[in-house]
């Protein structure tokens, strides 16, 4: 049996997300946020939300909630399913549309805490749930009649006409019982027929004069019209008298119309109503008689004289509209009290609906729906029998009702006690375009013949309509992409700096991944060693980069085909990777479901739960790069060449000047003795760490392969390897320096054994190529003698037992089970398992943010070296006060710190010890400084001020913090969140003490977290993975050639530090190793297209830089099919 759909996907697609944005958007309203309640606070008031049912007074505002997520449901289930029927498909949408609808309301109801005069509870979730549930079961059960009702309508002539006025008598008894708001009870009715709320001509409340007042009741007239047309094809097709046998149909029909409002708490039902309900039908009743045979002469008639109409009636519809609207006055001339009025008012849509009761802002919407209506008649009127589409004729319509609405709006700046309403703009161009849409189908039907049914497809053919034909992606999966992307701006417009910049930037990297996804493989390896807030953010387990791959893998589930190719990689890497997955997925639920709860209050340093989900974000990003690669309609060689490596290049180059600038700004640029180490922008190393060596190590042969394809970047080799040699040298990191060596013996000694060979191509380069880093490390080295740098290099042996003895301890801590040398003890645990175990009895990172009798604390213990900061832009002149309201049981002291400080080696500070009598009560203290000596250079150069707190107590001692405040003479304070209502937001952590946050050993560290399973699969992926490279290195492939080096260097800064400890270095080598392999393991012949249906631009076979492959240029080596 051949089924078609109502709409297109596009369609149902659209309105999906427009009925989940209008479903958000009304709930959150006014999005006026406090900003006075913390996260745990909110979280008790959501947990103690009222759990009564909505009641008679509640059943409103119940019924509201479900009609407003009804078209969540019903469009969600039409895009999710659509094209499939069969009843997995069906059950599974239902259960996914329904918990979407849970998700959603579970979400904005948590939102609505901060909201004023909102408050959570379960009848509103369950109203909202239930609309969802309706909505889906609605679309699978009107599905197939929604089809052959859209055929009809779209086929024309009599049987269309006929339909569209039966559905206009539904859509006029639904709109008739809004809000839904039933009597169910018999007691209910007889309360409700002993009220005001109905008269046998008015009720006590009703309008009797007034401009307002004649336009409702001639709007009851005019809307009662239709239903009399229908009632008189009824009786037509009956061959009853028209007249005689309608007349009193219409007053019956009235009257039952009118009754059931008495089935409504908030109905209104009065005999007037009656009265012109009855005259509309009969209109109708007698319209039909009047109305020609054929509409050709009407539409002759119109073009004729249809700027006559409008001229005449254009200027008492603007008079009416000017009643409406303005009452005809007072006016006034006030420009000052007009552009105040303008300053307070709200420009949200729909804000001020948020402030009056539901069934009042019904009413208003019907009446700004019904004020400009009109206006789309007229445009009609103007475009009919003139040239252009349906689309100007739109375009006109909803321009001309928003502009008729903003020219009322504005005019009531100058009425006296009148208000503008943003929303009006929206419902006037709304109203327009509804109804010059509704004018332009009548005309089309009502001159058009039946469509005879369509012939039945073959057998072989689509069960779907043409013009419905399935594209090769998955509903599902740009279901869970439009989620992803979602929540990444989402998660931006809240992030605790830089919000709007940062929300500003994913949606142009959207806009860009969207049209050509291969622009990811440039920007996220640019982000790597570049976006990192978090010592302004205090964020440790979401970073900004997470949002930037939240919003690739968006993309990549939106265009992942329906049905995926073969996989790019090759067996060899293949299995491995699988089982480096699942030990991943086994160790992240182990370090979970060990830790008994995720306290929010220590989700500021390492030893954490969520330092598990942290760790596994480096494979993840790795994971979501391959699918990028998956979905870009690019050879895989293409896409590694001429996107990725200019990516790391670019990285690189950015890493090493921003080195320059930390070297410049803080040490000195060749002041070779200091002992300070970079960070960069590796903000993870507040806790030690070789992030930045790593990142060097890894980076410098991948760019050095770049610059090595194209002529024009040649000249960059030199630089890139000198800068980047200089900023390893300062790194003073043997590990660093270790894998320097490495990565660079290997890229000559690969490159120097292809281009030695008899009859090699390309010889002179590739000799060129080994030489120029193996020089300009040389070149680097030479003024490190008798530094700093050489006197770390000849403590080897001593840092070498200590590190064994390390290896050993973190072997040793307590707390493995049975099956740890298995599966491992769970993703991230040495940070907590050195904190509870170590034989020295230290307690790293003893602090925490707790709600105490109702004061959000700092508490600060001591137990190990443990600096709390917070970085502060105060001006370098002037005295200031720093506030300190705190409190001890016993008497201690802390110590403050403002430093010149880029992580975590201080330069010029000031300094005060405080000292605390204990006894448990507040006490106020107070610091007074000045900053006359610190740096007074310019921007980029000036150095950072970083404000530092650490205790001077006992072991055992707890100190509290209630407020911190920085004050200028002016009074200004310069800290953010000094009061810690936030939590720990803007603050961060930093020691001297760097064992316990790593095993500093990689392949140990695996051992710890993944156990014998994931070290096996981790080996066995890199061997594979340098082994492939290697050989296609050898054969000539000059881009294998860096990646190997590159790789093979990170794996040697490995052998005596963690380097993925910063899941950054640990999606940069991953996707480097999966990328790498899938672009150069085997021969490319074919494209990794998302959909084998859609052809591929000619635009997006386009990269940054253009011109041949680099196997087809002259003078490099060619590399031979594996």
């Amino acid at each position: 049996m051949t089924h078609r759909e109502p709409w297109q996907r596009g369609t149902c697609l659209t309105w999906a997300w427009l009925a989940l944005g209008a479903a958000v958007y009304l709930t959150l309203l006014p999005f006026e946020f406090r900003d006075d309640l913390g996260l745990r606070q909110a979280w008790e008031v959501y947990r103690n939300m009222d759990l009564t049912g909505p009641g008679a007074s509640g059943r409103q505002q119940f019924m509201a909630n479900a009609l407003m997520f009804l078209p969540l449901g019903f469009f969600w289930s039409a895009w999710l399913a659509y094209g499939r029927r069969d009843r997995g498909t069906t059950l599974a949408t239902f259960l996914a549309v329904s918990a979407l609808g849970l998700a959603v309301t579970a979400t904005v109801e948590f939102l609505q805490i901060w909201l004023p005069f909102r408050h959570p509870a379960a009848a509103d979730i369950a109203g909202n749930f239930t609309g969802a549930v309706l909505g889906s079961l609605a679309w699978f059960a009107l599905r197939d009649p929604l089809a052959h009702w859209w055929q009809t309508l779209s086929g024309g002539g009599p049987r269309a006409l006929h339909l569209a006025l039966i559905g206009y008598l539904v859509v006029y008894v639904v709109i008739g019982l809004l809000p839904f708001d039933m009597v169910l009870s018999a007691d209910e009715l007889m309360r409700r027929l002993r009220s005001s709320a109905w008269g046998l001509w008015t009720t006590p409340d009703a309008c009797t004069t007034g401009l307002r007042c004649y336009a409702w009741l001639s709007l009851e007239v005019a809307a009662a019209v239709p239903v009399g047309l229908l009632l008189a094809v009824w009786l037509q097709r009956r061959r009853f008298p028209t007249l005689l046998a309608g007349l009193p149909l219409a007053v019956v029909l009235a009257i039952g119309l009118e009754a059931l409002n008495l089935l409504t708490l908030s109905g209104i039902t009065e005999g007037r109503s009656v009265l012109l309900r009855s005259a509309g039908i009969a209109a109708g009743l007698v319209l039909l008689h009047r109305l020609p045979a054929h509409s050709h002469g009407v539409l002759r008639f119109l073009q004729q004289h249809g700027r006559l109409i409008l001229g005449l009636t254009l200027p008492v519809y603007l008079l009416l509209l000017l009643g409406l609207n303005h009452g005809f006055g007072p006016y006034h001339t006030d420009l000052e009290r007009a552009w105040r009025q303008w300053g307070e008012l709200r420009l949200l849509p729909f804000y001020y609906h948020y402030h009056v009761p539901e069934i009042v802002a019904l009413r208003s919407t019907a009446l700004h729906l019904a004020m400009y209506a009109p206006v789309g008649l007229m445009a009609w009127l103007w475009h009919v029998g003139r040239p252009g589409g349906q689309a100007r004729l739109y375009g006109l319509a909803a321009a001309s009702g928003a502009l008729a609405a903003l020219l009322m709006e504005a005019g009531k700046l100058f009425v006296a006690d009148a208000r503008p309403d943003p929303a009006s703009l929206v419902l006037g161009a709304l109203a327009a375009w509804a109804v010059a849409a509704a004018c332009a189908w009548l005309t089309a039907t009502s001159s058009s013949r039946p469509v005879a049914p369509a012939a039945a497809p073959s057998p072989s053919g689509p069960s779907a309509s043409p013009r419905h034909v399935l594209t090769g992606e998955s509903p599902w999966h740009q279901a869970l992409g439009a989620l992803c992307g979602v929540l990444a701006l989402v998660l931006a417009l809240s992030w605790p700096v830089a919000a709007w910049a940062l929300t500003a930037g994913l949606v142009a990297y959207l806009a860009l991944l969207h049209w050509r996804p291969q622009i990811g493989l440039l920007i996220i390896p640019l982000l790597i060693p570049t976006l990192d807030l978090t010592l302004y953010t205090g964020r440790l387990f979401l970073s900004e980069l997470d949002l930037f791959l939240l919003a690739t893998l968006a993309v990549v589930l939106w265009r992942w085909p329906a049905r995926p190719r073969s996989s790019l990689l090759p067996r060899a890497i293949r299995w491995p990777l699988i089982l480096l997955m699942a030990s991943t997925v086994i160790s992240l639920v182990i370090a979970l479901l060990s830790s008994t709860a995720i306290d929010l209050g220590q989700a500021y340093h390492y030893a954490h739960p969520l330092n598990a989900p942290r760790v596994a974000k480096g494979l993840l990003g790795a994971l979501v790069l391959l699918g990028l690669m998956r979905v870009i309609p690019l050879p895989q060689r293409e896409q590694v060449e001429r996107w990725l490596l200019p990516g790391v290049a670019a990285g690189l180059l950015a890493t090493i000047l921003i080195v320059i600038r930390e070297r410049i700004t803080y040490p000195g640029l060749l002041d070779l003795d200091s002992r300070y180490r970079i960070s960069g922008f590796f903000t993870d190393m507040h806790v030690g760490g070789p992030s930045i060596e790593t990142y060097l190590v890894l980076a410098l042969p991948v760019a050095l392969t770049w610059c090595l394809h194209r002529r024009l970047t040649w000249a960059l080799a030199p630089l890139l390897a000198i800068g980047a040699t200089y900023a390893i040298a300062v790194t003073y990191s043997r590990g660093g320096y270790l894998g320097l060596v490495v990565a660079l013996v290997l890229f000559a000694g690969l490159a120097l054994a292809h281009a030695l060979r008899p009859g090699a191509t390309g010889r002179g380069r590739l000799i060129t190529a080994a030489l120029v880093p193996l020089l300009a490390t040389g070149a680097v080295a030479l003024p490190f003698m008798d530094s700093f740098g050489e006197r770390r290099l000849g403590q080897v042996q001593a840092d070498f037992e200590q590190r064994l003895s390390h290896w050993r301890e973190g072997l040793d801590l307590p707390g493995a089970g049975p099956w740890s040398p298995l599966i491992g003890r769970g993703l991230g645990s040495f940070p907590e398992a050195y904190r509870l175990g170590n034989r020295e009895g230290r307690i790293p990172a003893n602090f925490d943010f707790r709600r105490v009798d109702g004061n959000d604390l700092l508490r600060l213990g001591r137990g190990d070296s443990l600096f709390l900061n917070q970085r502060v832009a105060p001006p370098r002149e002037g005295d200031f006060r720093l506030r300190v309201r705190a409190r001890s049981d016993v008497p201690a002291g802390f110590t403050l710190f403002l430093c010149e400080k880029p992580v975590r080696h201080s330069f010029t500070c000031r300094s005060q010890g405080l000292s605390l009598g204990g006894g448990g009560d507040w006490e106020h203290l107070e610091w007074r400084f000045d900053l006359r000596d610190m740096d007074r250079r310019p921007w980029p150069f000036q150095r950072g001020l970083v404000l530092s707190i650490t205790s001077r107590g006992e072991p055992g001692i707890l100190l509290e913090f209630d407020a911190f405040e920085l004050l200028d003479e002016a009074g200004n304070d310069h800290l953010r969140n000094g009061d810690f209502t936030r939590l720990g937001r803007h603050w961060y952590m930093s020691t001297d003490h760097l064992w316990p946050w790593r095993i500093e050993n990689q392949w140990l560290e695996l051992y710890f977290d993944q156990g014998a399973l994931g070290l096996l699969a981790f080996v066995w992926l890199t061997l594979a993975g340098l082994l492939l490279l290697a050989r296609r290195a050898l054969a000539g492939d000059i881009t294998a050639l860096g990646l190997a080096a590159g790789l093979a260097g990170a794996l040697a800064v490995g052998l005596f530090s963690t380097i993925f400890f910063s899941p950054r270095i640990a999606t940069l080598f991953y996707g480097l190793l999966l990328l790498g392999v899938a672009a150069t393991g085997r021969p490319d012949k074919r494209h990794a297209g998302p959909t084998p249906q859609a052809p591929v631009p000619a635009a997006q076979c386009s990269g940054p830089a253009p011109g041949p492959t680099p196997a087809a240029r002259p003078g490099l080596p060619s590399a031979p099919p594996s």
